[in-house]
């Protein structure tokens, strides 16, 4: 439900990218629900490479105790938030995180294609 925005579709967009490294995101801990794809040549070029892996994921979910919590670290060019999917993605997330929209939230440790 918080990518059914998008459609199955992929989305191009120009901006910063924020990479993290582990421990801050695992997929046994948490269900990534976006990452960048590595295979692009675009995204390849920035420098700065960090995880091994090239597993960069961008939004994800995890419980938190009693609580819900949503990342996405789409950038901050003002393109990006004009963009319908994105803005529906945000507010599914924050939906999400208030509890009032369900999902299941079991991390999955492969890497989805």
């Amino acid at each position: 439900p918080l990518t059914a925005a998008f459609k199955g579709q992929g989305i191009k967009m120009k901006d910063e990218i924020y990479r993290t490294e582990p421990p801050l995101y695992s997929r046994g801990k948490l269900l990534v629900l976006m990452s960048l794809d590595m295979s692009d040549e675009a995204t390849q070029k920035p420098g700065g490479q960090k995880r091994a892996d090239k597993d960069n994921a961008i939004s994800w979910i995890y419980d938190f105790g009693k609580g819900r919590v949503f990342y996405c670290s789409f950038g901050h060019n003002h393109e990006i938030y004009w963009n319908s999917a994105v803005m529906q993605h945000y507010l599914d997330g924050i939906q999400f995180a208030l509890g009032d929209l369900k999902v299941d939230t079991t991390p999955t440790a492969k890497v989805k294609k």
